[in-house]
This record gives structure tokens, C-alpha cells and sequence, in this order.
């Protein structure tokens, strides 16, 4: 019997296991479309807009209501509705109706008028960080620009030309350039690496669902002897099904990505295939060495999932890595998905040379080494009946 006939017997042997064991099955198809669908759709607006507030007029005035109106010409909120008093937009506010409350207070006019300081009270939850600083921002520009104006209407009246005048109340202005994402689009940074993330998973369980069934099961010595006795083997046609499903699933995710959502795509293409292939092959070593020092299928899949849900944590996508205390930096080397959201950052936002990208490669191969050290133990857990038919 050929080597090639041995891994077609062993690959025929899996397909069947796939169509018997519908969660497996499911793993491989269903769940990975229905991943990219959910993500291709969650970011769709990009940035969140028309966040609720309430607002607090006890001025009444020509020019309160002129702020009122550039507040609620801002995109990031939107007034939800003005409010009599402050206790009801405290109400609304901790309810979770509104966002934030907006108090322009009594004689608001007459002070801008007489030259008097005045100010305009703002209630943010904190709650969100998100929704926070978006508010923040949009308060913030619509006051600086109302103060803009109040203060060029005040000098033009003093005798100033317009130029003088807003040289006057701008003396220095900030030439701001936002490189590689200039719209702050949350679906340009988080989509390229949420839909890996979520194919990343169902690899890691699906390989460990595949050799820890032959466990559970007592079907392992079955599994060899297709393979006549030679575990590398054996692997290879149990796991191929496996990694060519996810990588494919991982082309999908990217020509939907930069093709269909029309992500900008700015460094190579070649590579994030390439990268995508090599951080799939790590974590199905790692699901290896999991399945293979548990001898549990329960305990792995459990252990599994919580490795690969802890990958997105800690790549310091939406809290730097450097910011993290530095024994949580040292742990974040420890998961592929690391050097794997670098990688999508280089290529796919900043479009940094390939050369400079090598070595993520690399780091993710590296990956590899843990599961070919644990092969004897899983001959051990795959040949001796004591670790069979555990929960």
C-alpha cells in the first residue's frame, strides 16, 4: 500500500467523520460563512453617529438656541429632546435613554453680551468609553467653534478686518494629517482582524474535536492502523480536511474584506494569505498539544477556546500592549494571534514593506515546534486504552 493511497483511505476516513458528526461538520462550513456575514455587517456604518443626549435650555435666548441647533448639527449626537428640568434629564440619563445631558444655563446671552464668563455644563456617561469620547469630541468642536464665533462677531464690531480678527482668536493653528485611516473607520481596523479571529477558533476546535473524538470514541488504533501505524501520517490526513477548509474560509474573509467591503488594502496581498495559512498550521499545532496532554476531549475544547478567545485580548488591538503590565507583554508572546494582528496592521492598514513583515512569519512558524516535541505523548494517549472513552 502507497503512501498516496494511505493518505487517500485516511482522508476519505475523515470526510466521513465530518458528515457523521454534525458539530464537526458545522465547524468546517456553517459557522465560519455565518462569522464572516455577522462581521461584514456589525461595522457597516463605521463610525458610531447620532449618539442620544438630552439637552437643558434655562435660557431661552437667540443665541442658546443657535448652540442648540450646532449641537445638534453635530454628527456624533443627536438631541433626543429638550427637557424641563434637570432632575428628569438625570433620569433619562441613568436609565440608559440618553447618553449625556446639555445645561446651558440662565443668562447664557447676557453674559456673552456684557463680556461676563458663563459656561455650558455637560453630564457624560462613562459607562462606554467608546460612546465618551465620541460625545466628548462632538461637544467639544461644536463649543470651540461657537466661541470662534462669538469672538470674531465681538472684533469685527471692535474695528478688526475678518483676517485680523480670526487671526486674534486662532493664533496658532494645528496642520493635522491622520495617516492610513483618516476617517477613524472602526470597520477598517477591527473587521480585518475579527474575522480571523473567529476562523482562528473554529480551527482550534475542530482539531481537537478531530483527534479527541478517536479518544472518546476508542477508535484512535483504528485511526493508526489506516495510517499503518505511522502517526505523522496519520495527522496529515486527519488535519488536512481541517486546514484546508479554514484557509480557504480565510481567503473568503479577505476578498470579502478588501473586495466586497472595499476595506483598503495597502501592502501585500501574498502576504495576509500567507500569514493567514501560517497562524491557522499554529493553532492547530497548539490544538495538538492541548488534546494530546489532556487525553480530554471536554477539558481541551474548553482549554482551547479560552486560549484562542484570550488571543484577542491580549494582541493589544483595542488596548495597546504597551500600556499592559509587563508580565501580561511578556504573556501576549505566547499566542500567535500576536504577531498575526501585527502582521494585518503592517499590511493591510500601513502597507509597510514586506521585508519588515518576515519576521512575524517567523515568530507564528515557531508555533509548530511545541506539537512536534508532544508527538510521543500523543502516541502514548492514541494507543494505550486507559485514556479511551473519557468525558
Amino acid at each position: 500500500m502507497t503512501l498516496r493511497s494511505t493518505i487517500y483511505s485516511l482522508l476519505r476516513r475523515e470526510c466521513n467523520r465530518i458528515k457523521r458528526f454534525t458539530p464537526y461538520g458545522l465547524l468546517l462550513t456553517v459557522l465560519p460563512a455565518i462569522s464572516i456575514l455577522f462581521f461584514a455587517t456589525i461595522f457597516l456604518n463605521g463610525i458610531p453617529n447620532s449618539l442620544p443626549i438630552a439637552l437643558l435650555d434655562q435660557d431661552n435666548s437667540t443665541l442658546s438656541r443657535t448652540l442648540q441647533q450646532m449641537i445638534d448639527a453635530t454628527p456624533e449626537v443627536q438631541i433626543l429632546g429638550s427637557v424641563s428640568d434637570l432632575t428628569t434629564a438625570q433620569q433619562l440619563l441613568r436609565q440608559g435613554s440618553v447618553d449625556a445631558i446639555v445645561l446651558i444655563p440662565p443668562s447664557f446671552e447676557h453674559d456673552i453680551y456684557t463680556l461676563s464668563p458663563t459656561s455650558v455644563e455637560t453630564y457624560i456617561s462613562g459607562a462606554n468609553i467608546l460612546k465618551n469620547g465620541l460625545i466628548s469630541k462632538g461637544l467639544l468642536t461644536t463649543a470651540t467653534t461657537f466661541n470662534a464665533a462669538i469672538s470674531l462677531q465681538t472684533l469685527q464690531g471692535m474695528g478688526l478686518s475678518p483676517q485680523q480678527a480670526m487671526a486674534q482668536v486662532v493664533p496658532i493653528t494645528i496642520d493635522k494629517h491622520t495617516l492610513f485611516n483618516p476617517f477613524t473607520n472602526y470597520d477598517y481596523y477591527l473587521s480585518p482582524l475579527f474575522m480571523p479571529m473567529m476562523i482562528i477558533i473554529f480551527a482550534m476546535l475542530a482539531t481537537i474535536f478531530a483527534i479527541g473524538s478517536e479518544l472518546r470514541y476508542a477508535t484512535a488504533k483504528q485511526w493508526l492502523s489506516t495510517a499503518r501505524g505511522s502517526l505523522p501520517v496519520a495527522l496529515i490526513g486527519k488535519l488536512a480536511p481541517i486546514c484546508i477548509a479554514m484557509c480557504v474560509w480565510g481567503w473568503v474573509a479577505f476578498f470579502t474584506l478588501f473586495y466586497i467591503m472595499d476595506i483598503p488594502l495597502r501592502g501585500s496581498a501574498w502576504m495576509l494569505i500567507v500569514g493567514g495559512g501560517v497562524v491557522v498550521m499554529a493553532y492547530m499545532c497548539l490544538a495538538i498539544c492541548i488534546i494530546s496532554t489532556t487525553a480530554n476531549m471536554r477539558l481541551a475544547l474548553s482549554l482551547g477556546g479560552g486560549y484562542t478567545v484570550m488571543s484577542f485580548s491580549l494582541c493589544g488591538l483595542t488596548y495597546p500592549t504597551m500600556a499592559m503590565h509587563s508580565s501580561i507583554q511578556i504573556l501576549s508572546k505566547f499566542f500567535p494571534f500576536t504577531y498575526f494582528a501585527e502582521l494585518v496592521v503592517e499590511q493591510a492598514v500601513r502597507g509597510t514593506p514586506t521585508a519588515y513583515s518576515l519576521h512575524l512569519l517567523g515568530s507564528m512558524t515557531l508555533f509548530v515546534l511545541p506539537a512536534l516535541c508532544l508527538l510521543p505523548r500523543l502516541r502514548q494517549v492514541t494507543t494505550n486504552r486507559t485514556f479511551f472513552g473519557r468525558e
